[in-house]
């Protein structure tokens, strides 16, 4: 925080980090860089029907600011019951192929700052339920509040309850925004232009 103000440039990865430092130091030149994704490494796979029971994911760490008991419970309350797949400790190159079979992506975090995991699940094509302090209002996914698994249960078994077809409109419009604000060739030549013009003073 000492060299914040003294500083030719400021990378922030979140949009609470970018806030707090604009308005704490309104003159310094700070670049909102969130995570990025390789859009030709994560890609939608083949369509697929519902599975039965319905394949739910998580990607993550197990800790508590994931929120995982409350999912748990959220998950007991939907029926039809899904699966609920809690993927931990798993090499990169295997997530595409998990999210890709998944009929929905959730996190459910408390707290997060800049979700690898769901933008990754979103260039899948997969439709995500979020926590509602994860993400924008203007992302298109299910959101709800991290503190009521019932309201969780809730937009799980709507999701769950629409025609294929209309989840898959709803995975397409979450791709679309990844490529939007989340391309990961897009992000680098930001911070690379960022970087070289803050050295030039």
């Amino acid at each position: 925080m000492v060299a914040i103000p003294r500083a030719a440039g400021v990378l922030v990865s979140n949009l609470g980090l970018l806030s707090h430092t604009t308005n704490r130091w309104p003159w310094v030149k700070v670049l909102y860089l969130p995570n990025g994704v390789d859009l030709g490494e994560f890609t939608p796979g083949p369509p697929h029907p519902l599975h039965d029971p319905p394949l739910v994911t998580y990607v993550g760490r197990e800790s508590p600011e994931k929120n995982l008991d409350r999912l748990r419970e959220a998950a007991a309350l939907v029926t039809p019951r899904p699966r609920l797949q809690i993927v931990t400790g798993r090499p990169h190159a295997e997530i595409q192929g998990v999210l890709q079979d998944s009929d929905i992506f959730v996190l459910p975090s408390l707290t997060e700052g800049s979700p690898k995991a769901l933008w990754e699940a979103m260039a899948c094509g997969v439709p995500c339920v979020v926590s509602r302090p994860t993400v924008p209002l203007d992302c298109p996914v299910l959101q709800f509040d991290p503190y009521r698994p019932d309201l969780l249960a809730t937009q799980l078994t709507f999701m769950l309850g629409m025609t294929d077809e209309r989840r898959a409109v709803w995975g397409l419009s979450g791709r679309a925004y990844v490529v939007a604000h989340h391309d990961l060739r897009v992000l680098l030549a930001q911070e690379v232009d960022f970087v070289a013009t803050a050295a030039r003073g």
